[in-house]
């Protein structure tokens, strides 16, 4: 963070300069994101995750670079075992899934991969809490 200086140190900056960089600064901070790594998951492998239906990020991608976007959610999840955050990028059919079962009031979550490339799916089951 900018720290506090005196006309004679602050470079020629005007305080209403120095302002804005310490407003960027705090908005930097604040939009840093907590989220380490995204969640991935090979054909045939599955992983159970806590979602947080308050942590659900709509996202726009272009994969190919054409300027054709796709519609994806990302689902801000914790591995219940250590505690680590991860986004889960879902389709709009998983995301569908994943929705449903959310609202059913379930926020343990089995995701199995099934398939590679285009033809992925993803299957999301709800997990009984023991």
């Amino acid at each position: 963070m900018i720290e506090e200086t005196n006309d004679s140190q602050n470079k020629g900056l005007s305080e209403k300069a120095l302002e804005n960089l310490r407003r960027n600064t705090e908005i930097r901070q604040s939009k840093t994101p907590k989220v380490k790594r995204y969640l991935y998951l090979d054909d045939g492998q599955e992983a159970i995750r806590r979602f947080d239906a308050e942590q659900i990020e709509p996202q726009e991608i272009d994969y190919g670079g054409n300027g054709e976007k796709t519609q994806r959610f990302d689902y801000t999840v914790t591995d219940p075992n250590t505690g680590e955050d991860e986004v889960f990028r879902a389709s709009i059919t998983a995301s569908g899934d994943i929705d449903a079962l959310l609202a059913e009031g379930y926020s343990l979550l089995k995701i199995r991969r099934k398939g590679l490339g285009f033809d992925t799916k993803y299957h999301i089951t709800p997990v009984k809490e023991t």
